[in-house]
């Protein structure tokens, strides 16, 4: 298997727009019944140099016709698409992040709501402002590591974290 994963986020910022191989995927969490921002504007951005190009779409709940939706976006940019799907995972969707009044902490205007950082945070001091309903409840792919979540948002390079 050829294993050339990239992450949107940190793909987003690079030079490279044209992506070949014999098979090309996009996997995303739906957020509100379709892709998130983030993965439209990548699409709008990269061209696509394959003969078997696919969408897997994640969602929790409800997915609310999100393959149909990214089909009819994804063909508006002259994409067509092989496959696209749905699949049930666990649902992680925790609503209504306030952004507000966290701008000494968090840049918002970078937040796409992925919610890795609540799921992730181990002290659990990254917190919903409403009640959520199960409040210890955090899930992660044990697949992936945090490393691996710190380095695919490290939206500023290295010469950041100096």
């Amino acid at each position: 298997m050829d294993d050339n994963r990239i992450s949107i986020a940190q793909a987003i910022h690079d030079q490279k727009e044209i992506y070949t191989a014999d098979k090309i995927g996009i996997v995303c969490p739906v957020f509100g019944h379709e892709m998130p921002e983030l993965v439209k504007e990548f699409l709008r951005v990269s061209r696509f140099e394959t003969d078997y190009f696919y969408i897997l779409l994640t969602y929790g709940n409800r997915h609310g016709g999100a393959a149909e939706l990214a089909k009819e976006y994804v063909e508006s940019l002259g994409i067509h698409p092989a496959y696209i799907n749905v699949i049930l995972m666990v649902d992680n969707f925790l609503p209504g992040f306030d952004m507000e009044g966290q701008k000494s902490v968090w840049n918002s205007e970078g937040c796409i709501s992925c919610m890795a950082c609540i799921h992730s945070c181990p002290m659990m001091a990254i917190r919903l402002k409403m009640p959520e309903k199960n409040p210890h409840a955090r899930y992660r792919n044990e697949n992936i590591s945090l490393c691996e979540i710190v380095e695919a948002n490290n939206q500023w390079g290295n010469e950041r974290l100096e």
